[in-house]
């Protein structure tokens, strides 16, 4: 039961007030607003209650007191609950239990359990399942009712829970079904791994076996290669030597037929050149006499022109000598009127300026008087107003000065009267001090102890939170590596099928690159591969690479066409589809033959398919729109130097298809244009739109093959390391524990010694603050009242000043406003005047400027009369003095072209006859050069045989040469070896072939065995089938004797060497680390697969307690739901005497997690929903719900807050009643206002305000009262 309940700063209760209960029913009465509700609320706080809503504030410092009207908001507040436990309710703890809270107004605050300083968990450990808790059923405040009635089926069932006290068992359910999470999880983490691992091991298992089988293979392949490549070098050096010989005869024939046909030729072009020269003199005579014959027409066509011109020009100057006589006599009239009108003008001008001048004097002069005027006006205004205003200052100041001589006499007597208070309290004051600072010594060296035991605290938890985050991060880390890996695994392997299938290629161009990957004749092995294999681009640029490059990404680069071209004309097989070629020699295109094939494309390097556009080598680069050019998305290797830009020299990357649209009606016309969306405008034209899927786009899905390598190697690396990383951080996180309960046992003492002496130099600051608010109070009355008198003392200093002031300010005022009313009067009688004067002067100034006007308007016609006429008089002599002189050239030109006609007629004559005689001998030199030409080109044709025969044999030189340097390259790249070495060693695939064949004639039978290594045949394998059956035919042709040469078994060795190498490829790619790697991983896996089994263990165990947990706790609720049922029951016809009540439970087959109804039936009624009862009738159906769980699990006390407010007199009656049979087993403390509660209460505490917002206590025992109401004991107060 409860003992006492001490309040220090809560909310109202600003001074330690102490409520002591005694057994049975304790009331808290007072007006509203005085603060008994405020003794729930510290029981609440006190219990654990963590709402700032629930304890009616907006935040948790509105517990502390806030202040009042006299005192000064406190710094922390202090509850303490004191329980008699000698019955054992609260179990494992002492017979006198005390539980208190501690706030201070930073935030700060603490539990204390028996003056120790706890935890919140510990504080609602001990009372879980007691039913006492801060939202238990033992306190029952205003709104719980409507609450507990109002809230959901499922909601209601807490309190039962409560009662039932399985509380402590569903907080172990829940934290065992929290830890059984964290294990699946776990578990699915680790499994996932394990998987992971497993499939690891399982590759790298195989990767192990392919290893071992590639390395035998590898060595096989390397003898019977090294030794066919060396028997080839010697073979085809030998055959360069006989063909070098042959080439040397057939040049020196070849010189001596060009060195005849060079003297022919010699002839020829001297005929030539003198020919020429006859050409050139007869065109130059022909042009001789074309000109002199258009001389002579352009001469007979000027006299006649001229002649009509000079009639003309004789009439033009009769009519202008008459126009020059008529302008000269109206001009000498128009200057004599011009003279009389100016001299008129300038008379009438002089008086008009006269006029003009006198009349600005007087306007000059009466704008200044009205100036004066009003100047004189606005002083007369400001003085006038000057005067009332001083007027009203001096009444003013006046009143003032009486006010303040009578408040600076009444302040003297109160400084008077506060200084003699102030004295004894500096005393006090002084002493509280000195008592304050031995405390706060004690409490100072104790907070550095525990600040110090903190901070080790906060290092520790800061470096173990350092540490788990870490460890977190790197969990994370991992498993989001590991996810991407799988994914970029899983999308590798995709794409390497897709590869491997040739997705995307032609049916003919995969034919082709099978034919050129299993026989290492021409001319297959002159294939290099694909445009795509050969290229290399970035991942971002694939995309505009592969609609730039569109089936140029298919065509098969290849060293030349001749061999391609013989194997077309000699083999009649077929090709499925069509495929193109790309060739390294344009050259070789001319010669190649291959304008009759009719399923095979061929592109010469540099034209890639389409012919060179005009605007192709003209740089668009800087032009708007104009991104890059496509050649520079792709790269290539120095071997192909030159490829991109020969197959994407005319495309360009441009922003949009308007700006594409733009170049190609441009500068960009005939070129290719890639926009960045993905569209192709091509030089013809056509538009190309859409996407390509991914697997089908050969160059994107490259690029993408070659990223994901490079970021799973990353991954591996990265998982490696950060692994490695996450052990350290856990055997970190495992020394941080540690650490960190070492140095909070070491808090625990230390926060002890703090609480005891926090606890003294609270009390003592308190006092101090106390004397110290009374002593600053009196001091701030003083300050404040000898700041009044002083302020009152300046104010009458200032008010007789300002009324000397205005006193002489106002004499010169009225002074000033007699001068300017004189001087008003005196500048008004002369304005009027010179008003009078300006009117006759504008009217005599008005007819002068009218009289100027019209004679101006005079002067200026008749000038314009003189100007018009002497215009007329220049014009006409201009135009007789022209038509004089245009008479006398005409004349003279007509003699001229007389002349130039004759002249041109008669050598005319003369050039005729010169050209008869060079056109016969032009004719007898064409004859000589025809005779001549007939002979040259009988030696040009036999010289054109012999070139021929010269160049099959260089070519059959050069393809000996490409195929011995194609060989040795592949040699070097494969093996580090040079061909030239193997050749001077004594490696001979001949010679292993005949050691073979001597113990082994059956050689069937080690074909047999070595096709047993190779245990997967490609479905892709037409050609290889060819070839093998193709080498076992040559092998049957072989001779059995001991002599083999070359020739004779070149396929059967190249057939064997490709076998090995489709061996080796069906392999695949083989991890040469992958033995090394079998072992660790198979450790790992290991490792993994025990951790996997503990956590199973572990997630088997947690399920078996939480089934445990699960049983035991719906024992308990099912034993107490049954109690609270019956007793409901009788309560409720005990409350509302009658009727019926009942509990049920919404699903019994789910006993732990269903709601809970109640059915409440008043007497004489219906059965009704709860939300339909009245008040009282809500109020009396929980009240007999919480006394059924009281009786059911009783607890040692239960808090009323005015419960009993909505019953009416006969259900209070029936109300306290039912109190009186459980006051025996439960204290109750009731907060109310009803008489008939009043009455049954034991002891009765009254909270009142004495002090306005200060809440004080008043109790009153009823045995210290007698009948007549009169006390037999003095009241008591606290």
């Amino acid at each position: 039961m409860l003992e006492t309940l001490d309040l220090h700063g809560f909310k109202s209760f600003a001074d330690r007030t102490v409520f002591r209960f005694a057994p049975g029913l304790t009331a808290v009465v007072g007006p509203n607003g005085s603060g008994k509700s405020n003794v729930v609320d510290a029981l609440k706080w006190i219990l654990g209650d963590q709402s700032p809503k629930s304890l009616r504030g907006k935040d948790m410092t509105d517990v502390i007191f806030n202040g009042s009207g006299g005192r000064k908001p406190a710094n922390l507040c202090e509850a303490v609950l004191t329980f008699d436990n000698a019955s054992g309710f609260l179990p494992d703890m002492g017979k006198q239990v005390a539980i208190g809270r501690r706030l201070w107004r930073n935030g700060d605050s603490e539990y204390l359990v028996d003056g120790q300083v706890a935890r919140l968990k510990d504080v609602r450990e001990i009372f879980s399942g007691t039913g006492a808790g801060a939202s238990a059923y033992a306190i029952i405040e205003q709104g719980r009712v409507d609450q507990l009635l109002q809230a959901n089926a499922v909601g209601r069932r807490a309190v039962f829970e409560e009662a039932a006290g399985v509380g402590r068992y569903k907080l172990k359910r829940i934290d065992a079904e929290r830890k059984l999470e964290r294990v699946e999880q776990n578990l699915a983490r680790l499994t996932d791994i394990v998987d992971e691992v497993e499939a690891q091991l399982h590759a790298t298992r195989t990767q192990a076996a392919k290893a071992a089988k590639f390395r035998e293979i590898s060595e096989e392949l390397r003898h019977w290669w090294h030794g066919f490549a060396a028997d080839e070098y010697r073979d085809g050096t030998r055959r360069v030597a006989e063909l070098r010989e042959k080439l040397a005869v057939d040049r020196a024939r070849q010189s001596e037929v060009q060195q005849r046909q060079q003297e022919l030729e010699d002839r020829l072009t001297a005929l030539e050149e003198e020919l020429a020269a006859a050409d050139d003199d007869l065109r130059g005579v022909e042009r001789q006499r074309s000109v002199f014959e258009t001389q002579f027409a352009e001469a007979a066509t000027t006299v006649a022109q001229l002649t009509e011109r000079a009639a003309d020009a004789e009439q033009d100057l009769i009519r202008a000598r008459g126009r020059v006589v008529t302008s000269s006599d109206s001009l000498r009239e128009a200057e004599t009127e011009r003279a009389h009108n100016r001299e008129v003008l300038e008379n009438a001008r002089e008086q008009f300026e006269t006029l003009r001048s006198r009349t600005q004097a007087q306007e000059a002069s009466l704008f200044n008087l009205d100036s004066e005027l009003a100047e004189l006006r606005e002083t007369l205004h400001e003085t006038q107003a000057r005067r009332t205003q001083l007027g009203e200052q001096i009444a003013q100041d006046e009143a003032d000065l009486r006010t303040s001589a009578q408040r600076r006499d009444d302040l003297d007597l109160a400084i008077s009267q506060a200084e003699q208070r102030l004295a004894p309290m500096l005393e006090q004051l002084e002493h509280a001090k000195n008592e304050a600072k031995t405390f706060s010594a004690d409490v100072a060296e104790c907070e550095l102890r525990c600040e110090a035991a903190k901070a080790a605290i906060e290092e520790a938890i800061d470096a173990k939170a350092s540490v788990a985050e870490r460890r977190s991060r790197l969990k994370n880390e991992i498993a989001e590596l590991r996810e991407r890996r799988g994914a970029a695994a899983a999308r590798l392997n995709v794409l390497e099928d897709f590869e491997q299938r040739g997705e995307g290629l032609g049916i003919g161009v995969r034919e082709i690159l099978n034919r050129a990957r299993s026989i290492d004749d021409a001319p297959w092995n002159r294939i290099h591969g694909t445009v795509a294999e050969l290229i290399d681009v970035g991942l971002d640029d694939a995309p505009l690479a592969e609609v730039a490059l569109g089936s140029r990404a298919q065509l098969i680069v290849i060293d030349g066409f001749s061999d391609l071209a013989e194997y077309l004309h000699r083999r009649s097989s077929r090709i499925a589809g069509r495929v193109g070629f790309l060739s390294q020699q344009p050259s070789a295109y001319d010669d190649s033959g291959l304008s009759g094939a009719r399923y095979i494309e061929a592109h010469p390097v540099g034209t890639a398919g389409a012919s060179s556009p005009p605007g192709r080598d003209g740089d668009l680069a800087g032009l708007p729109g104009v991104v890059r050019r496509a050649d520079t998305l792709i790269r290539v290797t120095p071997r192909f130097e030159g490829l991109a830009e020969r197959l994407l020299g005319d495309t360009w990357v441009v922003e949009s298809l308007n700006s594409a649209f733009a170049l190609s009606a441009g500068y960009g016309r005939g070129m290719r244009f890639v926009t960045l969306q993905g569209e192709l405008l091509e030089s013809d034209g056509s538009l190309i739109v859409g996407t390509l899927r991914g697997e089908v786009a050969i160059v994107s899905r490259r690029a993408e093959l070659l990223e994901l390598r490079r970021k799973i190697a990353q991954y591996d690396r990265e998982l490696r390391r950060t692994e490695a990383e996450l052990t350290r951080q856990s055997d970190a996180l495992r020394q941080a524990d540690r650490h960190a309960s070492e140095v909070e046992i070491e808090l625990r003492t230390f926060e002890t010694q703090l609480a005891e002496a926090k606890r003294s130099a609270v009390e003592s600051d308190r006092k101090r603050t106390e004397v110290e608010a009374a002593a600053v109070e009196a001091e701030t009355e003083l300050e404040r009242l000898a700041q009044n008198r002083n302020q009152a003392s300046a104010t009458i200093s200032r008010a007789e000043s300002s009324i000397e002031q205005c006193r002489a300010q106002l004499a010169a005022a009225l002074e000033l406003h007699r001068s300017s009313d004189a001087q008003i009067a005196q500048k008004t009688d002369e304005v009027e005047r010179l008003r009078e004067q300006q009117k006759g002067e504008l009217l005599t100034l008005a007819k002068a400027e009218e009289r100027l006007a019209s004679l101006n308007e005079g002067v200026q016609r008749v000038d314009r009369d003189v100007a018009a006429q002497r215009d007329r008089l220049n014009s006409g002599e201009e135009r007789l003095v022209e038509a004089t002189s245009r008479i006398s050239q005409l004349q003279l030109a007509i003699l001229n072209a007389g002349t130039k006609k004759s002249d041109a007629l008669a050598k005319r004559e003369q050039l005729d006859a010169s050209v008869r005689e060079q056109f016969v001998a032009r004719d007898r030199l064409k004859a000589r050069r025809a005779e001549i030409a007939k002979d040259e080109s009988k030696l040009r044709a036999e010289r054109r045989e012999q070139g021929d025969r010269i160049h099959e044999t260089e070519l059959k030189v050069r393809e000996i040469e490409q195929s011995l340097s194609t060989m040795g390259e592949r040699i070097r790249e494969e093996y580090g070896v040079e061909l030239e070495e193997l050749a001077e060693s004594d490696e001979s695939a001949v010679k292993l072939l005949l050691k073979e064949r001597q113990p082994e004639p059956d050689h069937a039978s080690e074909l047999d065995e070595s096709s047993e290594l190779d245990t997967i045949e490609s479905p892709d394998s037409e050609v290889d089938e060819t070839s093998e059956a193709n080498a076992s035919e040559a092998e049957e042709a072989i001779d059995d004797g001991d002599s083999l040469t070359l020739e004779e078994v070149r396929e059967e060795l190249d057939a064997r060497v490709q076998r090995l190498r489709r061996k080796l490829k069906t392999l695949g790619s083989v991890n040469a680390d992958s033995l090394a790697d079998l072992d660790e991983l198979q450790e790992r896996y290991d490792r993994l697969s025990a951790q996997l089994q503990d956590l199973t263990e572990a997630k088997r165990a947690l399920e078996d307690v939480i089934r445990r947990i699960n049983k035991e706790t719906k024992r308990l609720f099912s034993e107490t739901f049954d109690s609270i049922r019956g007793h409901f029951q009788v309560l409720f016809r005990q409350l509302f005497g009658g009727g019926e009540g009942d509990i049920v439970l919404e699903d019994v087959t789910d006993m732990l997690e269903c709601g809970i109804e109640i059915v409440a039936r008043p007497p004489g009624k219906e059965l009704r929903s709860l939300s339909l009862l009245s008040g009282g009738e809500k109020t009396m159906t929980c009240v007999a719900l919480l006394l059924a769980i009281f009786k059911s699990k009783p607890s040692p006390f239960c808090i009323l807050d005015e419960v009993d407010a909505a019953l009416d007199e006969a259900n209070i009656t029936r109300f306290v009643r039912v109190l009186k049979e459980f006051k025996k087993d439960t204290q109750f403390i009731m907060i109310t206002h009803r008489k008939p509660s009043m009455c049954e209460a034991d002891v009765l505490y009254g909270v009142t305000m004495e002090e306005a917002g200060v809440s004080k206590r008043m109790s009153v025992h009823f045995e210290d009262v007698a009948e007549d109401g009169s006390f037999h004991t003095s009241k008591k107060a606290a």
